[in-house]
């Protein structure tokens, strides 16, 4: 999807990665040697143009969720980015609806 505002234009794009941890990732990884676990992520890229350049570059993706998968964060206490999508936060309080954050 895009967006149009005073002259600039937004562009957003949300992708799911699958793959398998075979070899380095320094942006995503820094000095993590390949853990060989499939993992599965959403990332989304925000890309402001104004005057037909792009005039800036947002890459979001969800990190915790990212290190539980390859065992390296304990997600006790923790809420992902997934679990904020679907609303199914479980525990203190009850649940939380997707895009709901509690204080």
């Amino acid at each position: 999807p895009s967006a149009e505002n005073a002259g600039s234009v937004s562009i957003e794009d949300e992708r799911v990665i699958r793959l398998t941890h075979s070899q380095a990732i320094g942006q995503l990884l820094p000095r993590l040697a390949p853990t060989g676990r499939r993992v599965e992520m959403a990332l989304v890229v925000i890309v402001g143009v104004k005057v037909g350049k792009v005039a800036y570059e947002h890459i979001d993706w969800d990190q915790a969720g990212l290190l539980i998968q390859l065992g390296l964060l304990d997600p006790a206490g923790l809420i992902t980015g997934q679990q904020a999508v679907t609303g199914r936060v479980e525990g203190v309080g009850g649940s939380l609806k997707g895009g709901e954050y509690r204080r």
